[in-house]
């Protein structure tokens, strides 16, 4: 078993029991702030509750279909639980999953709606987020917001560490450089580059825009000189392009450059990222933490987090704060040492 895939039970079981508590005192919101990628299955409880009771139950995140984790431990139950992927709120079944796109398609209301803005890459600003989950009150009795920070005030709210055994998020390291990086890198990420090459890692490199992606990659290629390392670009333009094939490479580094931040960290088993151009106005607070958390969840040993940039922005420096504040409550309820 995968060392992200093994439960700590006190921590897992404080949230099932929080969120028992809150149910029962009748109550019409939870907000619970946990790190991102954590795990769905504290709902399970939750929702076989509201299933006895009969009644319906709206799950809405950031993709299309089901929550195969959620699924997979409801069917372990062998229990007679319903469920199917929704675009406007329709359908019988017992549980029903829904892209937050499709919110205000909604008309009918549910028992209970579980807002999940944790399992998934979040798109939403915290301003979005709130309105979303404001629509999403409007349409249910009851609702719970899973998420990285606080956004609104009314009903209940508690603090979840990780729930998988060692999850820990990954701090990231900031580099600051005055060098052009269209043309040019700093010393300091070369020798990152070449530590990364030498140990044959594979390691994504964000850029904000086409256009960068364009010029670094052609200084990668061109001048830059890392021999045994494969260079490889990919355009959010060319997501649905199989890149796969140059994942399978074991004798030597790969590099992937490109400017599709949504790119699936976990498909391709990334050891190691590097934001360039950090502090550009593309990348905020959340997206730059949500990076953090899913090039975390897929590596058993911290993995290595750059963020390259002419000047730490507010959003670089929030974002690393809340890494080191979520690894603190990692440390503090389940007492690991590191």
């Amino acid at each position: 078993m995968n060392k992200k895939d093994m439960i700590v039970y006190e921590e897992f079981n404080h949230g099932v029991k929080r969120i028992s508590s809150w149910y029962k005192k009748k109550l019409k919101s939870l907000s619970i702030v946990t790190i991102p990628f954590n795990s769905s299955l504290i709902f399970v409880d939750i929702i076989l509750e509201v299933i006895k009771d009969e009644g319906k139950i709206l799950y809405i995140w950031g993709k299309d279909g089901e929550v195969k984790e959620l699924i997979g431990k409801l069917k372990s139950f062998k229990i007679n639980v319903t469920y199917g992927y929704t675009e406007d709120g329709s359908g019988d079944s017992d549980i029903l999953f829904l892209n937050y796109k499709n919110i205000s398609k909604v008309k009918r209301k549910f028992k209970l709606a579980i807002f999940d803005d944790i399992t998934s890459y979040s798109y939403l600003s915290k301003f979005n987020l709130k309105g979303a989950y404001e629509n999403t009150l409007e349409i249910s009795e009851r609702s719970i917001l899973y998420t990285v920070e606080l956004v609104i005030k009314i009903g209940e709210r508690f603090e979840l560490a990780s729930v998988c055994k060692e999850m820990l998020i990954v701090e990231p390291r900031m580099i600051t450089t005055r060098i052009d990086l269209n043309k040019d890198i700093p010393y300091i990420l070369y020798d990152y580059l070449k530590w990364f090459r030498d140990e044959k890692k594979r390691v994504v490199i964000f850029v904000p825009d086409k256009e960068k992606l364009e010029a670094v990659y052609d200084y990668y290629i061109d001048k830059l000189k890392l021999d045994g390392a494969k260079i490889i670009k990919f355009s959010k333009d060319d997501r649905k392009k199989y890149i796969n094939s140059s994942l399978k490479i074991k004798d030597k580094a790969i590099f992937i450059i490109t400017d599709y931040m949504e790119v699936s960290l976990e498909d391709s088993r990334f050891e190691a990222a590097i934001v360039l151009f950090a502090d550009n106005n593309r990348y905020n607070y959340k997206n730059l933490i949500y990076l953090c958390g899913s090039i975390s969840k897929i590596n058993d040993v911290v993995p290595e987090m750059l963020f390259v940039s002419k000047d730490v922005s507010e959003d670089m420096d929030k974002a690393k704060d809340m890494a080191r504040d979520f690894n603190k409550m990692i440390w503090k309820r389940n007492s690991m040492v590191f």
